[in-house]
This record gives C-alpha cells, sequence and structure tokens, in this order.
C-alpha cells in the first residue's frame, strides 16, 4: 500500500512525478491517477500554497536580516571596521531565494560556437602559468609580478650590469 501523505509531501515539494514513484514504490500512473482524484489536487495545492507562503516568509526573513547588516555597515563606515559586517553582508548575500527556487521554471542553456579566423599578425601569444593560473606571458614579454623591495634591488643590478661606469650613457630600453 502506497502512502498518499509521503506522496503528497514529496509533490508538494516540487518533486517530479518519476522521483515520487520511485521514492514510494509505486508507478508515474499511480502519481497520475492520484493528480487526476479532485480531493488529491486540492490537498496538493494547499499544500503547495501553504510551502510557497513559508518560503516567502524565510525569504523576508532573509532580506530583513540583510538590511540590518546593511545598516549596520553605513552606520560603521565613518569608522572603517566594516569586517564583521561586510562578513554578515556577503554570508547573507549568497542564501538563495526559496521562492525563486520553487518558482522558476527550468531553464535550458544555449551555447554558442563562434570561430574566428584571423590574420597571423592580429594574433596575441598569451602563456599562463598552470600551477598560478596567472598571465606570465603576452605577444612574447614576460609580465612577472615582483615586490618592491625585489624591484629595487633588480634594478640596481641591471643598472649595474647596463652601465659598468658612471660615464657611459644609459637609455630606457636598455633596462627593459
Amino acid at each position: 500500500m502506497v502512502d498518499t501523505d509521503k506522496v503528497l509531501s514529496l509533490l508538494s515539494q516540487g518533486i517530479s512525478d518519476k522521483a515520487t514513484a520511485d521514492a514510494v514504490g509505486c508507478t508515474v500512473s499511480y502519481i497520475s491517477q492520484l493528480r487526476a482524484d479532485p480531493a488529491f489536487a486540492e490537498r496538493l495545492t494547499e499544500q503547495k500554497t501553504a510551502r510557497l507562503q513559508q518560503d516567502l516568509s524565510f525569504d523576508t526573513r532573509i532580506r530583513s536580516a540583510q538590511d540590518i547588516a546593511l545598516a549596520r555597515i553605513e552606520s560603521t563606515l565613518p569608522f572603517a571596521d566594516l569586517g564583521r559586517a561586510l562578513g554578515a553582508l556577503k554570508v547573507l548575500s549568497q542564501v538563495p531565494s526559496r521562492k525563486d527556487a520553487t518558482v522558476a521554471a527550468p531553464q535550458s542553456t544555449v551555447a554558442v560556437t563562434v570561430q574566428l579566423q584571423l590574420p597571423a599578425f592580429a594574433r596575441t601569444n598569451y602563456v599562463i602559468d598552470n600551477s598560478t593560473g596567472q598571465l606570465v606571458e603576452a605577444g612574447g614579454r614576460y609580465l612577472g609580478t615582483i615586490k618592491p623591495e625585489q624591484l629595487e634591488q633588480k634594478a640596481a643590478a641591471l643598472f649595474t650590469a647596463v652601465r659598468p661606469s658612471a660615464s657611459a650613457p644609459l637609455s630606457l630600453p636598455d633596462l627593459i
């Protein structure tokens, strides 16, 4: 015997007929017959409405908490101690809206691939370091990151290597 209350609960949560049938051990045809029963359909509508109201109430509470966090950020802005308030707002912003999850229709994604053929002179070669994911070379030029103190040391070393005596002329391309 199938537990119709369990079927009702699963269907009201938006679970598909197939998944519901698998969960309670019946056929999709039986679920379809239950949906056709006016009394069952009315109970299902009532449960869906109740669940939607709960979700809307939850979303309202989340929005209220977000407003409080935002107000806290605004009030502490002159003091520049925003870490906790920003953290709270970030966490609250990550919470998905329940209403959107239950009301939103399934979306299909369409991908379009366009192949462009550019002449060789227009193409720029890039090299990405796989270990860090950083762009390290573009158009044949090395793009490196360096700390300020290391920059001074490297500039001094290059300056000494390029201009061994104070009388030798020095230009910017020599350092690059």
